[in-house]
This record gives structure tokens, C-alpha cells and sequence, in this order.
């Protein structure tokens, strides 16, 4: 059994499920804890394109998809802190790569990702859900 909490303390199990659940099936838990919550509304957040005349890309709380063109270059994004973004899902998505080019996911100084203080996409199409827990980025 997985177990999540949301921001209200309150626990979201996958229950009878085996050792996974789909990012999918996460977000839509992830969104149904969340609706009570005035801040968290997913029809006021946004849809992002990014490519490589944006330089490093700062990601912001009413972002939700963020899309790097990868088509002339490599695109970076960086995720705000961890600890003013608590709860908060972004979905990085790849397009355009068909010259090897990668989008990189990084963090301000003292988060991480997973551990790490960056993510790299490189394949076309490839895709990557982070969630903040208010104290690092989680990858799902």
C-alpha cells in the first residue's frame, strides 16, 4: 500500500494496490485533496512553451504544464523552492528534440529533486511530473 499525504495532513492510500500507481492516477488523487483548497485550483493554472531564446526558464506557482521546444537547442527550467511551492505539481513535457538536445529540470540552492539538484529530459516526447512536499521536489 502507497501512501501520500497532502497539505492538509490528511492521507491519500492506494489501497489494494500492489507496489505502483500511475502519475495520472496520483495526480488525480493528488487533485481531489486538494479541490477544498482555494489556492490550488487546476482551471486557473497554466499551460507553458518554452524554448532556447527563453533562457533558463523560472517556473511559477500558476504554471502547471510546462513544454520545452527542443527543436534549435537545449531548454532549462527552474523550479521555484520547494518550501513556497508546497503542494504544487508541475508536468515538464519534451517536444521537438530530434537533434539530441535535453531539457533540464533545476533547483534553487538547498532543494533537490529526488536528491539531486537536476533532472535532465533528452528524449523526444519524454515527460516528467515533480511534486513538492515543501521540503524537496519528488519525482512521479
Amino acid at each position: 500500500m502507497l501512501t501520500y499525504l497532502d497539505p492538509t495532513r490528511q492521507q491519500i492510500q492506494a489501497e489494494g494496490e500492489r507496489d505502483r500507481i500511475s502519475p495520472s492516477q496520483l495526480r488525480n488523487r493528488l487533485v481531489a485533496a486538494y479541490a477544498p483548497l482555494e489556492a490550488y485550483n487546476i482551471a486557473r493554472t497554466g499551460i507553458v512553451r518554452v524554448g532556447t531564446s527563453d533562457g533558463v526558464y523560472q517556473a511559477i506557482n500558476s504554471d502547471y504544464i510546462i513544454i520545452g521546444d527542443l527543436s534549435a537547442g537545449n531548454v532549462a527550467v527552474e523550479l521555484p523552492a520547494a518550501s513556497a511551492a508546497s503542494g504544487r505539481l508541475f508536468l515538464l513535457k519534451v517536444t521537438g528534440n530530434t537533434a539530441g538536445y535535453t531539457m533540464t529540470a533545476q533547483v534553487l540552492a538547498g532543494d533537490t529533486i529526488d536528491g539531486l539538484q537536476t533532472a535532465v529530459l533528452g528524449v523526444n516526447y519524454a515527460a516528467l511530473l515533480v511534486f513538492s512536499d515543501g521540503l524537496e521536489w519528488l519525482v512521479y
